[in-house]
């Protein structure tokens, strides 16, 4: 047989994305990792290439549901991933989608004072001694 044509169409291939929460930092900047490659050929080369990627968050503040626990916050990719290497043509890949982390709040310490005693008088007001000072406050 002769004059027959067809198409060999690029492979689809996938790999994992995980977004890392972080604390509270007064930025958007998200940190993302990627899995292996899966579903290759054995024997190719082929890699994935997040050269020129970012990820962030749509705003820097810890989001809350309506009972104030934490939750997760849906990631904006900036730049394409690709793939790269002598046989990244016969491959192709989606580009991560409904990536979200959490943004979780500082932990503030309150220190420099202290109460003061004093005999018992039927009511709840303490005094304190000293000047408070706030630790792990973002400046």
């Amino acid at each position: 047989m002769t004059g027959l044509t067809g198409d060999v169409t690029p492979k689809k291939i996938s790999f994992t994305t995980t977004a890392n929460d972080k604390t509270y930092d007064r930025n958007t900047t998200a940190t993302v990792s990627y899995g292996a490659l899966t579903n290759t050929v054995v024997g190719d080369t082929v890699s994935l290439n997040a050269s020129g990627v970012s990820w962030a968050f749509a705003d820097k503040n810890v989001n809350r549901d309506n009972s104030g626990v934490v939750i997760a916050k849906t990631l904006t990719q900036t730049g394409t991933l690709s793939l790269r290497g002598t046989d990244a043509g016969n491959y192709e890949i989606d580009q991560p989608t409904n990536v979200t982390a959490k943004i979780n709040p500082v932990t503030v310490t309150m220190g420099g004072i202290s109460i003061r005693n004093r005999a018992y008088n039927g009511n709840t007001i303490a005094r304190y001694a000293g000047t408070p000072s706030l630790s792990g406050v973002i400046s």
